[in-house]
């Protein structure tokens, strides 16, 4: 090193002084040219402005200069001193500094500055969470806090860096220090003794890490932390880029090796901030050493195109030639020097930390891999290097793995570069086609599809990868599905031309185009179509429901109230293809080649006619115009879409044109819409699967213009026809569940009531008409005596009544006897005449119906118990609906009422409680016989419907029913005052609790859907203990000892499989049947639990044991059960607070709250629950009723408790309570 640190104190003291003297004086002229008033950057902050006391008076500014220039410079700690009490003097960091005149003209601006060419900008000091701007000096308070220009604070420090090496360097360490949040520093004597670098570097990361430090500005939450490290890396690779290779910096070899001396030991500090700042600071660095040998490599080319163009001349230049030869020899020399220099810099940073435990770090070192390959790819695009990048595409970090794939996309889209990718590609294919199929992050598998079909337009994918790839428009995530329209188009494309080229000539079938209007009216449109279908037929995997021998999936034969499925993966595919495939926006032309008779597509012998060779080619099969009715769907919501979200934009200007051509597109849509949707029933409606999808348009007809054309009523009577038709015709719950509704969606317009209601009589009295039929004579409750063909006709026809609950009132359709005009055949009208058992209700027939769901003595697993299973759960689900439309009626009645109504009959009462405690003691019968044959056989099914669906499915209807009794009736409260006495009291004798006997096994049935979740989920649970409660130790309902360790290690090593693969995808065969079973257990574990709280919340169920046994796993199942048990405790908490402000209410009133008076329990069960002491006060022991509030919508809203003990029944309070019946 050129300074020595044995200099004398004397002598440091006047070189010190020199320096700045003369360094003044050097600088003055620039700083006077950077501050001209026409300039429009911030000055810079001098040490003559940082003497003064702040006044605005140009006086004082001028006698301070003349005074410096007289008496010599200040020494450093008075400079210090002075730049602080000037900077404690300003108003707030964040806030605009106050300007202050200068002699000259010019202002003091001190907002940071990135080039002298740009505008003022407002001060943006950058917090530092070690630092604070008092304590900022050097390059740091010059960089960070005073805002001076980056290629200012560069070039000052170079032409320190001339006069003083040691100091300079100082400079540079202390930067790095300070940026990494500490305030302790190095001086030019630990400089100037290299050797000790590390025991420095470690002395003071000790005392750092005594401050216990835990953030630092790289990481630091704000605004500015980009602003931060963008001007540290901009300065040091300014720095480096700014001498040229023969220059100063590189012919010492000193400095060099001083420089990594002090910050290469720092990239392996064990404190996170040096090691993490270092790090950045070192790839900088090496940023700027590439930019070096970036303009080397540019010049080395300039010569050799000298070279050769002297030589083509046809008087060559051998001086010239010479000359530049030598040149190109230099320029290589001092190449060969330069990668000499990065070596040791790469070795020890980025080799070192790009595997670093911190993902922070490891990101880094991705991100300036991939700068230094796009800077300076003679040196580091070659595949030693590459390599890394191939490596880290399977870290375990989703933002490295992610910030990979950018910088593999930049490098892919270089048409220069793909040469020197493939043996890369070769090498790391197989990873990028997994991480964009498989990967667990929806963002990461977005990125590696762009990546993936860069490398398909190289050519560069097998055709394997590019089925495996086509899948992801299957997609569950909308990003991925977005990311792959490019690929899937272009496949897509591919298909149409080879399609093209076998039917003949694109112009010929050009001329085969017709209007818009002809549907049916062959188009050469339709190739493109076909090739759609093919492709997505081709990628869709196998199906996960497999349906039942009814034609119905296991999940919608017992749960027909579920709501039906209106976005598909298919239709969903559609959305995301519209802008790319063209032909999926004109619903007509979708329309027009679903209505063709493809039976017309024979061949005739004439290979060369193109029209017969494109009706040949355009042939679908089922399942391919299965896919297209599903598009039709999609392209007619698109176009709707689009032309309402532009009629309602009102940032837009339109004219009166463009609204009336809007309005006549809706318009057109529904016209056609309801003349085609019969056309397609006509054609498809014998295929469920495709009549579902046909049945799906009924959603989309707008009925509100429909009405306003002013259509003839018989056009819509037709199309509820075809509906009612498809409703009686099949059996499959898909096609029930979009036909309900298409009813509840007609039902909805006031306009077509009329209509509506009279074809809903008329499939209440087929449907009523024929379970009578099928029970006149019949042992209902019992399993196995009917005929498989009966047994599907009654599994049909429960399905149907279940469904047509939901859309209207079922009480006078189920409590009526059977129509005279039933039998529609003799046989029929002898069978009726012949009965000898008096008629008995559709209600009754119901009821008997649940007891099939009983097991037999020799119980096996076969399509007859299915039917009876699906027949006993879908009984009890019409059962639910009819007791939802009881209610309702009830609750309007006793709303409405006043001192002139008539009393609630006891036997409308009566009659209600009896049916409501038959359906709760069939259920517990069912439970209880399914326990008993569960322990007998000791045989257990696996998957999911080893856990029975059947017994979840008839618990939750159990408790939905006995939940709805005190939420609906609680909040029932007449509007005027009832001054009989007894009127308001006696429908709450309805409320009933649930026998405790089925209480232990809805429990027991808890912990057993706790179990198949957790052990789905690989989760570990708490022991079950719901089986010792009360002494019982029977078995649980779907327990089976022999073989629950079995079926444990079978679902956890499902769960371990799924886990290592990543993500899934709705397509994907095996994987997408795990992951739906795993959704399917929690959504069953979640609804169970969450009736569980609303029936402890209502009373009907002991809260106690419920509480425990909902809180043992509440934080072990995951983030939705957690809300689940949760909202148990938030509502207990409500409810303690209300009560006790209704029981001081009703004390000054003279009267305690939560009391009946002689009221007689209509109910054969009556509510045992225990008390929360907080829910009741002491009030609560006098005989006179009162009303808790119990708020209940859809088993979602918040529930007040029961509060019931020693025979006490609240009632309702809020007159705006809701109810399960609002919905």
């Amino acid at each position: 090193m050129d300074a020595s640190p044995e200099l004398s104190s004397a002598e440091v003291e006047n070189s010190v002084a020199k320096r700045r003297k003369s360094g003044r004086v050097s600088k003055q002229p620039q700083r006077l040219r950077d501050v001209t008033p026409l300039g429009s950057t911030k000055r810079k902050r001098s040490d003559e402005d940082m003497e003064g006391n702040g006044s605005e008076d140009d006086d004082d500014v001028s006698e301070d200069e003349s005074e410096e220039d007289t008496e010599g410079e200040p020494d450093e700690e008075e400079v210090r001193e002075k730049r602080r009490a000037n900077r404690t003097s300003k108003t707030a960091r964040n806030k605009p500094i106050a300007k202050r005149s200068r002699a000259n003209g010019g202002t003091v601006d001190l907002a940071i500055r990135t080039s002298t060419a740009k505008s003022k900008q407002p001060r943006r000091a950058f917090p530092t969470p070690a630092l604070s701007d008092q304590e900022a000096e050097g390059l740091y308070g010059q960089i960070f806090v005073q805002g001076d220009v980056e290629e200012d604070v560069v070039t000052n420090w170079v032409e320190r860096f001339k006069n003083d090496e040691a100091s300079s360097v100082a400079e540079l360490v202390n930067l790095v220090l300070r940026a990494a949040g500490c305030t302790i520093g190095v001086d030019v004597h630990d400089i100037g003794d290299p050797d000790n670098a590390n025991g420095r570097l470690t002395s003071i990361q000790e005392e750092f890490q005594a401050q216990n430090v835990v953030d630092y500005p790289l990481i630091a939450k704000g605004k500015t932390t980009a602003l931060f490290k963008k001007r540290l890396t901009g300065f040091f690779r300014s720095v480096i880029s700014s001498f040229p290779v023969d220059s100063l910096l590189f012919s010492k070899v000193q400095f060099e090796q001083n420089l990594q001396a002090w910050l290469l030991p720092m990239t392996s500090a064990s404190t996170r901030p040096f090691r993490h700042t270092s790090t950045v600071v070192c790839c900088a660095i090496i940023a700027g050493l590439a930019d070096v040998g970036r303009s080397l490599a540019d010049s080395a080319a300039q010569t050799l195109r000298q070279i050769e163009s002297e030589r083509k001349k046809s008087r060559t230049n051998k001086s010239r030639i010479s000359s530049l030869e030598s040149t190109a020899q230099e320029i290589q020399k001092q190449r060969d020097k330069l990668d000499e220099t990065i070596a040791p810099w790469l070795d020890s940073t980025f080799i070192h930390r790009y595997r670093d435990v911190d993902p922070n770090i490891r990101a880094e070192n991705v991100v300036a891999l991939g700068n230094w390959i796009t800077i300076y790819p003679e040196y580091f695009f070659d595949g030693h290097h590459l390599r890394y990048l191939g490596w880290l595409l399977s870290d375990s970090s989703a933002s490295i793995r992610l910030e990979d794939l950018k910088q593999l996309l930049c490098l892919y889209r270089d048409k220069d570069k793909l040469s020197g990718l493939r043996a890369f590609t070769e090498r790391f294919r197989a990873r990028m086609v997994e991480m964009a199929t498989r990967d667990a992050e929806a963002n990461v598998r977005a990125t590696a599809v762009e990546l993936v079909d860069v490398l398909r337009e190289a050519g560069l994918l097998e055709p394997n990868d590019i089925d495996s790839v086509g899948q992801l428009i299957f997609d569950a995530e909308p990003r991925v599905r977005k990311a792959i329209v490019s690929f899937f188009s272009e496949s897509i494309n591919d298909l149409y031309e080879s399609k093209l080229e076998d039917v003949g000539d694109k112009e010929a079938l050009e001329g085969l185009t017709s209007s818009v209007d002809d549907f049916d009216t062959l188009r050469p449109e339709w190739l493109k179509l076909k090739c759609l279908v093919e492709a997505l037929q081709t990628y869709d995997g196998p199906e996960t429901d497999a349906p039942d021998a009814n034609g119905q999936s296991s999940r919608t034969a017992m749960h027909s109230f579920e709501i039906a499925r209106v976005e598909t993966r298919f239709s969903l595919a559609a959305q995301a293809l519209c802008d790319a495939v063209p032909e999926v926006k004109d619903w007509k032309v979708l329309a027009g080649y679903l209505l063709f008779d493809h039976t017309q597509a024979q061949p005739n012998g004439n290979s060369d006619d193109p029209e017969a060779l494109l009706k040949q080619e355009c042939k679908l099969n089922e399942r391919e115009e299965v896919i297209l009715l599903e598009i039709l769907g999609s392209s007619i919501k698109i176009s709707l879409a689009e032309a309402q979200e532009e009629l309602a934009d009102k940032k837009v200007k339109k004219t009166k044109a463009r609204r009336e051509e809007l309005l006549e597109i809706q318009e057109d849509t529904a016209r056609n819409l309801a003349s085609l949707i019969p056309r397609l029933l006509q054609k498809f409606g014998a295929d469920p699967e495709s009549a579902t999808a046909v049945l799906r348009l009924g959603h989309i007809l707008n009925l509100e213009i429909f009405q306003e054309l002013r259509q003839d009523s018989t056009t819509f009577a037709s199309l509820l026809d075809d509906i009612n038709k498809q409703f009686l015709t099949h059996g499959s719950g898909d096609v029930l569940n979009e036909a309900t509704t298409a009813l509840m969606h007609a039902k909805n317009f006031d306009e077509l009531e009329e209509v509506t209601e009279s074809k809903l009589q008329s499939l209440w009295e087929t449907t009523t008409n024929t379970l009578h039929l099928l029970g006149k004579d019949q042992d209902l409750r019992t399993r196995g005596n009917l005929s498989s063909s009966n047994l599907k006709s009654m599994s049909n026809t429960v399905l149907r009544i279940a469904n047509l609950a939901r859309v209207a009132d079922c009480t006078s359709a189920l409590e009526a006897g059977p129509s005279p005009s039933s039998g529609k055949s003799k046989s029929r009208k002898e069978a009726s005449r012949n009965s000898s058992k008096p008629s008995v209700d559709a209600v009754t027939i119901l009821l008997s119906l649940i007891h099939r769901a009983k097991p037999s003595k020799t119980p096996t697993k076969s399509e007859v118990d299915d039917l009876g299973d699906g027949i006993a759960v879908n009984s009890a689900t019409a059962l639910m609906f009819y007791f939802m439309w009881k209610l309702a009626a009830l609750k309007e009645v006793i709303v409405s009422a006043d001192s002139n109504s008539p009393l609630l009959r006891p036997v409308q009462l009566e009659t209600l409680a009896e049916r409501r405690d038959a359906l709760v003691s069939g259920i517990g019968e069912v439970l209880e016989s399914r326990t008993r044959s569960r322990a007998g056989s000791r045989t257990k099914l696996k998957g999911a419907q080893g856990l029975e669906d059947v017994t979840f499915g008839l618990v939750d209807v159990l408790l939905d029913v006995c939940i709805m009794f005190p939420s609906t009736l609680r909040t029932a409260k007449p509007k005027r005052t009832v001054d009989q006495a007894g009127w308001n009291s006696e429908y709450l004798a309805l409320i009933s609790g649930i026998p405790t006997s089925i209480q232990g096994t809805i429990l027991k049935l808890l912990a057993t859907a706790e179990k198949d979740f957790a052990g789905k989920t690989g989760r570990s649970i708490g022991s079950a203990d719901a089986d010792a409660q009360d002494g019982d130790t029977e078995a649980d309902v779907n327990d089976d000892p022999e073989s629950e360790d079995e079926e444990d290690e079978e679902e956890e090593s499902e769960a371990e499989d799924e886990n290592e693969t990543g993500g899934t995808s709705l397509g994907s065969g095996k994987l997408s049947k795990k992951h739906r079973s795993r959704l399917t257990s929690e959504q069953r574990l979640c609804g169970l639990g969450s009736r569980l709280v609303l029936a402890a919340l209502s009373g009907v169920i002991d809260a106690t044991k419920t509480r425990t046994q909902l809180q043992r796993n509440k934080s072990k199942l995951g983030p939705n059960w957690k809300e689940v048990v949760s909202y148990l405790e938030k509502a207990s908490t409500g409810q303690s607070k209300k009560a006790r402000s209704r029981n001081k209410e009703a004390a000054k009133n003279g009267g305690p709250a939560g009391t009946t008076k002689g009221k007689k329990q209509i109910s054969n069960e009556t509510v045992t629950g225990e008390e929360d002491e907080d829910d009741v006060d002491d009030g609560g022991k006098d005989d006179s009723p009162e009303a808790e509030e119990v708020d209940d919508q859809e088993h979602d809203d918040q529930a007040a408790t029961n509060g019931i003990g020693n025979g006490v029944d609240n009632g309702a309070e809020d007159d705006h309570a809701e109810s399960v019946m609002g919905d």
